[in-house]
């Protein structure tokens, strides 16, 4: 059986209603013309029955016509309201009127649907965020119990290495008092006197004390000090040089004073060694300072900056006959003018030193001297004027005033800038604007008793600096103001001491005002001069926290290593003979190595942005520190001919033996490059072969493919300034000459510069982390200090930030 169904109302009824309608609009007008016709003829059988009685006349008026329109209106009328014809149009009102009533019933249910609808999807919304709600507590609390299960775990090793800590302290302390036993039992032995045990000795002294009368004194008499002389012991001799009883008594003031004591074991404590010298001691065998060994500070920087600035100078060519120069100089300078109106051209540039730092380089210099004002003073009596010593200038520096002051000396003899130069400002040749100089008054070069030797000194400096000089805003705005395309900043900081803890600083305030700006940094170190443990230990401490911080705030950040005695044996020392312990020296390949590697951003032709060089490099975007290799100087020429790429380049156990990378020891030619940006100076055009020779050496370096490499050529070698030292050997003959009929003419030499990431980075953190893992940071109480200390817990963070950039850097199994 089936359900009944309800018939909707057929379509062809609304056809008929309308229909209907129509008709019966069309027959009212019928009836409507009708009745307007029999209303004239009446109106006109009036006028002549009224026209006739006024004239006594008889009229005969034809009236067919208007019965006629009497019986159709009356039949029209008769058929509009007969029964059918009624009946009919109440049955078409009557389903209209049931139609209006389905369509009401149709709506009213279709909203009532709708509404259960929306209904449903409500309850059903908030039982999602109520699911929500819960889960994301649930997983709070998870995280919650996981984070306490961890520190509660960490905590618990915490307190266990402490507890292994003063076991073994309290084994040290009772194997220290075994030696004090032995000691002393020798030392009575010999004669020495000791004070008794417990307080007999302090209850005699006292005693002694109060039976001797105290003195009247008066106000007026001054009160002499007691100098108190130390007694030689006989078995106390230097070896080499007579006993020096300033010095004997300074190491032995710890016997008078606990302060004393530790003032004196913190400065022997700079001299402790792992390697033992033949004789089997530790500690100097004659008279030192009692300074720790903290030579150069930030100077590190500053020399390589200052080769960086002295080569931009021979760039120039003046006169008319000179050549179109390869690179645009308004890069690196800017246009002004001094107080008397002279036109300049000076660095873009911020140099940062401490006290004593800057040498016999002055903040205003023949450019920009200002005028001495005569003296007006009214003070009747005499005047006294005491001034500093002036830091003496070397053969250099005085062969440049000459030169300024138009004497033309021939340098005759060597200038000995080797053992002359002292400060990065002792070959200096370059003239500042005065807004460069930026000295940090609160901390003196070479002070052993407030060293520059920490990372949070030189965060703490930073601040203080800026609260004292307001240097950001005075000199920093004055430089990045002016320029009309900011591509970005470079950056070189000395990272071993206190100079990485100012840079973060600096990086600081720049991000604040240049969020998008590229910045790349170069993280410079000399290791060279930690000749002990702990030395050792603080720098490598120093240069971690730069790299974590620096790299936060830089676009790319590149640590780099000074050479050392070690690469004099390495075939990539081939044509150069340099010192190791010579700042002055070292620096100059380092220079040479970021002066090549900006040659991108600084062609004149061809050029590319700054951030299109780091994108290059770092195009994944977490792959932010990078390593700087260079090949200086390049054998490129024999003679006027170019040689073979194999050669220039040769590889030996899967290394390019001939580049030296400053931030990996151990860079394979197979390492996998994620980027890179190399850059190939000195290639004059000498011919067809000049294209094949660059051709053959980007394919010979093309051994690992990476998916952005940057190429860029520069016909122009790296310039040799008469600053330059005499590092490069007799037998390299690739010298390329700017004019070769000039008597003085200026030295060029090939190069090749990289700046990549890779593969290869990993083992740089991999030796960081392996300098982290012997250290004891609660030894290092200074790093604690200041509002910008590191706590123990910072240095845990420390450990995990090394861990986890080797990760991006490691290389796929």
């Amino acid at each position: 059986m089936t359900p009944p169904t309800r018939s909707l109302p057929a379509a062809n009824e609304s056809n008929d209603l309308t229909s209907v309608k129509s008709e019966l609009y069309i027959k009212k007008l019928k009836i409507a013309e009708m009745v307007l016709k029999y209303e004239d003829y009446r109106k006109k059988l009036e006028q002549a029955s009224s026209n006739a009685s006024s004239s006594g006349e008889t009229v005969n008026i034809d009236t067919s016509e208007l019965d006629s329109l009497k019986e159709e209106i009356a039949g029209a009328v008769k058929e509009m309201s007969s029964e059918s014809h009624i009946r009919r149009m109440k049955q078409l009102l009557g389903r209209q009127r049931r139609k209006r009533e389905w369509k009401r019933r149709h709506l009213k249910k279709l909203q009532q649907t709708r509404d259960n609808r929306r209904e449903r999807r409500r309850k059903l919304h908030e039982e999602i965020d109520r699911w929500r709600v819960e889960w994301i507590e649930k997983e709070e609390e998870s995280k919650k119990k996981t984070h306490e299960r961890q520190k509660a775990e960490k905590q618990r090793k915490l307190e266990a290495s402490i507890r292994n800590h003063e076991r073994n302290n309290q084994l040290l302390v009772q194997k220290l008092l075994e030696l004090r036993a032995i000691r002393r039992r020798k030392l009575k032995a010999q004669g020495h006197f000791f004070p008794e045990e417990g307080n007999e000795f302090f209850e005699r002294i006292r005693q002694l004390n109060e039976q001797v009368p105290s003195s009247p004194s008066t106000d007026n008499e001054p009160i002499e000090q007691e100098v108190i002389s130390v007694p030689v012991h006989k078995d106390d001799k230097w070896l080499h040089v007579p006993l020096d009883m300033n010095s004997y008594n300074y190491w032995c003031q710890g016997n008078r004073s606990l302060d004393a004591l530790k003032r004196v074991r913190n400065q022997w404590d700079y001299y402790l060694s792992t390697n033992s010298s033949e004789l089997g001691s530790k500690v100097p065998p004659t008279w030192v300072n009692p300074s720790p060994p903290s030579n150069w500070l930030g100077q590190v920087a500053n020399f390589v900056g200052t080769h960086f600035w002295n080569a931009q100078n021979e760039y120039f060519e003046y006169g008319d006959q000179a050549a179109e120069p390869e690179f645009n100089h308004d890069i690196l300078y800017r246009a002004g003018a001094n107080q008397r109106g002279i036109e300049t051209y000076t660095p873009r540039a911020l140099i940062y030193d401490l006290k004593g730092g800057f040498g016999s380089l002055k903040k205003y210099n023949k450019l920009f001297e200002q005028e001495s004002e005569p003296n007006n003073d009214s003070w009747g009596e005499k005047v006294e004027e005491y001034k500093s010593s002036q830091y003496p200038k070397n053969r250099f520096q005085q062969h440049l005033d000459k030169m300024d002051e138009g004497i033309e000396e021939p340098i005759e003899k060597e200038l000995d800038l080797d053992d002359s130069v002292k400060v990065w400002s002792d070959f200096n040749s370059t003239y500042y604007h005065p807004n460069t100089f930026n000295q940090i008054n609160s901390y003196q070069m070479g002070n052993s008793i407030q060293p520059f030797d920490t990372y949070n000194t030189g965060c703490q400096a930073y601040d203080e600096n800026e609260k004292e000089t307001d240097s950001f805003d005075e000199t920093f705005r004055f430089f990045a103001e002016e320029c009309d395309q900011l591509q970005g900043f470079q950056i070189m900081t000395s990272v071993h001491d206190g100079f990485g803890g100012f840079t973060c600083g600096l990086l600081e305030n720049i991000r604040d005002e240049y969020p998008k700006a590229s910045i790349l940094t170069y993280g410079i170190s000399n290791m060279h001069q930690s000749s002990t443990q702990r030395n050792l230990q603080r720098r490598n401490l120093n240069m971690t926290m730069s790299a974590a911080s620096l790299s936060e705030y830089s676009s790319l950040y590149v640590p780099v290593q000074l050479p050392d005695s070690a690469d004099l044996n390495r075939p990539w020392t081939r044509y150069l003979s340099y010192q190791s312990h010579l700042l002055y020296q070292t620096s100059a390949i380092v220079a040479a190595a970021i002066e090549s590697a900006s040659v991108p951003w600084r062609l004149k032709k061809r050029a590319v942005l700054m951030s299109e060089v780091i994108g290059a490099i770092n195009w994944h975007g977490n792959h932010n520190i990078a390593s700087l290799g260079t090949c200086f100087p390049l054998d490129t020429l024999q003679g006027k001919q170019y040689t073979s790429a194999d050669r220039s380049l040769p590889i030996e156990a899967g290394r390019f033996s001939t580049i030296k990378n400053f931030t990996v020891d151990d860079a394979k030619k197979e390492d996998e490059m994620f980027g890179e940006s190399t850059v190939l100076r000195g290639t004059p055009d000498i011919g067809s072969r000049t294209d094949k020779f660059i051709e053959e050496t980007f394919e010979r370096l093309s051994g690992a493919d990476a998916p952005y490499k940057l190429r860029t050529v520069a016909r122009t070698g790296v310039p040799l300034p008469l600053s330059f030292p005499n590092i490069i050997t007799s037998n390299y003959d690739g010298y390329i000459l700017s004019d070769e009929e000039s008597l003085a003419p200026r030295k060029f030499v090939s190069s090749l510069s990289q700046l990549s990431v890779g593969t290869h980075m990993y083992s740089y953190f991999e030796k960081q982390q392996h300098s982290m893992k012997g250290l004891n940071y609660r030894l290092f109480g200074e790093y604690e200090e200041g509002d910008r200390g590191k706590s123990l817990e910072d240095f845990e963070q420390l450990k995990d930030w090394l861990i986890e950039k080797a990760d991006n850097f490691r290389a796929d199994e």
